[in-house]
């Protein structure tokens, strides 16, 4: 009985460690998709400022 116990606990203690490991590279995820997303929008905005500009100076 004490055995089984031991086992259930490992497998409890493990599952609770992956649960754990998921949430972190969600968040991380989740954090480094939005820098990214703002990057981008950073770069898109420069690149149409200076279109703009090449437009109006043409």
């Amino acid at each position: 009985m004490m055995k089984l116990s031991q086992k259930r606990a490992d497998q409890v203690t493990a599952c609770i460690q992956l649960l754990l490991c998921g949430l972190m590279a969600a968040f991380a995820f989740e954090r480094e998709i939005r820098i990214g997303y703002k990057v981008t929008n950073k770069l898109k905005k420069r690149r149409l400022k200076k279109e703009k500009r090449k437009g109006t100076a043409v």
